[in-house]
C-alpha cells in the first residue's frame, strides 16, 4: 500500500445520525443586517437577537454551539442573530433565501465550504 494513496472513508446512515445528534444544534442560527430583519418582517417566525445582545446571552455561550457556528470567524458588522428552528430557512420565499444565504458567506459564518456542503447534498438527494 503506498502512503500517498487516499482511502475512501463512508460513513454509514447510523454513524451521520449520530453525529448529527451530538455536533448540530437543535436550531439554526443565521447572522442578517438590518435590511435583511427589515425584509423579513414582523410574522418571520423567527427570534431575531441582536447581536450585542446575542454575544453575552448565556445560552448561546454553551461551548458545542460555538464550535458548530464557529462564532470567532463571523464579521462583526452583523448586527443581528436570527435564531430558527430547523426548516425554516425553507420557508422564506427564493429571493430571501438567496439573499440571507449569500449574507451568510459574506460575512464568513462558519469554517466550512459551501461547495463541499452543495456536493453533500447533491450526494443526499441523487442530484
Amino acid at each position: 500500500m503506498n502512503v500517498h494513496m487516499p482511502i475512501p472513508l463512508m460513513p454509514t446512515e447510523e454513524v451521520v445520525q449520530v453525529w448529527m445528534a451530538s455536533m448540530v444544534p437543535p436550531m439554526d442560527l443565521f447572522m442578517a443586517d438590518a435590511g435583511l430583519v427589515a425584509r423579513l418582517g414582523t410574522d418571520a417566525n423567527v427570534l431575531i437577537v441582536p447581536r450585542a445582545e446575542f454575544d453575552v446571552h448565556p445560552s448561546y455561550r454553551d461551548i458545542r454551539m460555538a464550535n458548530a457556528y464557529t462564532y470567532w470567524t463571523i464579521d462583526r458588522e452583523a448586527a443581528f442573530v436570527l435564531h430558527a428552528s430547523p426548516g425554516w430557512v425553507a420557508t422564506l420565499l427564493p429571493d430571501v433565501r438567496r439573499e440571507l444565504l449569500a449574507y451568510q458567506v459574506t460575512i464568513g459564518r462558519g469554517s466550512f465550504s459551501w461547495r463541499l456542503i452543495w456536493k453533500w447534498i447533491r450526494y443526499r438527494l441523487r442530484l
